[in-house]
């Protein structure tokens, strides 16, 4: 599982800029079905214009949408919201403890674990697991988890 900080919506520390404010709403009109999977974007000029951005931030926005899945670049033939994007496609499962910790994984967890390790290459939705998130909001399956769900990375 990889976790990208440019991914993580607003960008911690700072208010939010031009960019953030193109990443969330271009991101809010896919998960509302304004942009539907296979749209086209406006162009990186439209853009810019709409929101008073340079070339450069507006790259850096669609950057971000592209790396969490949201949109594809097809060269000359523009910007498109993704076929299969995350919000869509994408299902957490999470887990109160670690499959590590043996004395509290019970025939249930390691069952119900074993069965979606087993569906996740059968299914249109892919399954990201976390482990261990109740018990220290420091540990990195908390954090990715966090950071998917303030994305819109993870279906409802």
């Amino acid at each position: 599982m990889s976790f990208n900080a440019l991914s993580v919506v607003p960008r911690v520390g700072r208010p939010a800029d031009r960019q953030d404010l193109i990443v969330q709403e271009i991101r809010e009109q896919i998960i509302a079905g304004e942009l539907l999977p296979g749209n086209r974007l406006p162009t990186r000029e439209e853009i810019g214009i709409k929101y008073g951005a340079g070339t450069n931030t507006v790259q850096r926005a669609l950057d971000r949408l592209r790396l969490d899945g949201f949109i594809k670049s097809s060269g000359r033939h523009g910007t498109h919201v993704s076929s299969e994007p995350p919000h869509l496609t994408q299902c957490g499962i999470v887990f109160p403890t670690s499959p590590r910790a043996t004395e509290n994984w019970g025939g249930f967890y390691a069952a119900f674990n074993n069965e979606a390790l087993r569906l996740q290459n059968t299914q249109e939705r892919k399954l990201k697991f976390y482990y261990d998130v109740n018990k220290d909001p420091s540990k990195d399956d908390y954090q990715m988890l966090l950071s998917e769900v303030l994305a819109h990375r993870l279906g409802r």
